[in-house]
């Protein structure tokens, strides 16, 4: 599981972002799971992990949680 603040400045954008895993095996994918003003522990779409890396889009003012699958 990984965990995400995103704060943004008064005109909210998302940021794009990639995690890297080291050591040990990725998973295929996670998925998000959103907290934000119009989303309450909202499920995503499962994320696929490529070359140990996950790219992560990140919603203005929302918390983002990621699970492996």
């Amino acid at each position: 599981m990984i965990g995400s603040v995103h704060r943004s400045p008064p005109a909210p954008t998302p940021i794009w972002a990639a995690l890297a895993f080291a050591g040990g095996t990725a998973p295929s994918a996670m998925v998000p799971f959103v907290t934000a003003a119009s989303k309450n522990w909202a499920e995503g779409t499962p994320v696929t992990v490529t070359d140990a890396t996950l790219p992560m889009a990140l919603e203005a003012m929302s918390v983002t949680t990621f699970v492996s699958q």
